[in-house]
């Protein structure tokens, strides 16, 4: 039962996952891959804390960047979504999933002219919901519009009292955190 899982863990070298329970490996499976996905040395993976979703971003053959929602129980991706133009996926904190699974948060930048978007999705079926992005005029000063600073998630929560999406951010530049919001 789904009970006796206590890990899925990816096993880089042969591309698979593993669920494991108190005896040891049980199941594994080859990792779902995207369509079009260049090498699986720059993909990064994530599951929600509940183990029902796995979040794959890779880069594609096209240039762009696929950040796919996979369910686990079906065994297949219920939706994908690529970058815009020239624009990157960063690395996703521990933080992205609310504590209850049901959304995931990513922060995209465009490298060159340094303008990002938070993305909040609905887990369980990869819709995009809202995004936040570099030239909100609700961001404090000498965040908007600052090409130098992008925004990494440190905590996302559901409010489910007011059914309102929370985000902590704080402000980045070359790894040295300088501001949070």
């Amino acid at each position: 039962s789904q009970s006796d899982w206590y890990a899925v863990t990816w096993v880089e070298a042969s591309d698979t996952l593993h669920w494991v329970n108190e005896n040891g490996e049980q199941v594994n499976i080859p990792r779902p891959q995207l369509e079009g996905e260049i090498s699986q040395a720059q993909t990064r993976l994530h599951i929600s804390p509940n183990g029902r979703t796995l979040i794959v971003i890779s880069p594609l053959l096209n240039g762009h960047e696929g950040i796919g929602f996979y369910d686990i129980a079906i065994g297949d991706f219920v939706q994908i979504h690529e970058t815009q133009d020239n624009e990157i996926i960063l690395p996703v904190t521990n933080h992205a999933f609310t504590e209850t699974s049901s959304h995931f948060a990513v922060t995209l930048r465009h490298p060159n002219t340094g303008a990002w978007r938070m993305i909040a999705f609905e887990a369980g079926t990869g819709n995009a919901l809202t995004q936040l992005t570099s030239d909100d005029p609700s961001l404090p000063n000498g965040v908007q519009n600052n090409p130098d600073l992008w925004a990494d998630v440190v905590q996302f929560n559901l409010d489910e009292a007011f059914n309102v999406l929370e985000v902590r951010f704080q402000t980045i530049t070359n790894s040295n955190v300088i501001q949070t919001s």
